[in-house]
């Protein structure tokens, strides 16, 4: 993994199902493929926890992809976790 900055930017009213983040790689690397579902982690105290998932659909990562979008998902991890216990 890499650490990356959130961009407070994009998280304004109309974005805020987004989650975007600086990409450290955009200026030596130029053809990215990232797949869908892409996870974003954040870490505290030791302790890795899931906040968003690439959607290329969403962004497709264009112009060597100086910023990712990532989903929010916080609001549906209860669910996740319910499905990932089944």
């Amino acid at each position: 993994g890499q650490n990356v900055n959130i961009d407070r930017d994009c998280n304004d009213a109309k974005n805020k199902h987004l989650i975007c983040v600086d990409n450290p790689s955009a200026n030596n690397q130029k053809d990215f493929s990232f797949d869908d579902g892409m996870p974003l982690t954040c870490q505290n105290r030791n302790r890795a926890y899931l906040r968003g998932l690439h959607a290329k659909k969403m962004d497709p990562c264009e112009n060597g992809c100086p910023m990712m979008k990532f989903l929010h998902i916080t609001a549906y991890l209860d669910w996740i976790n319910a499905r990932l216990a089944l």
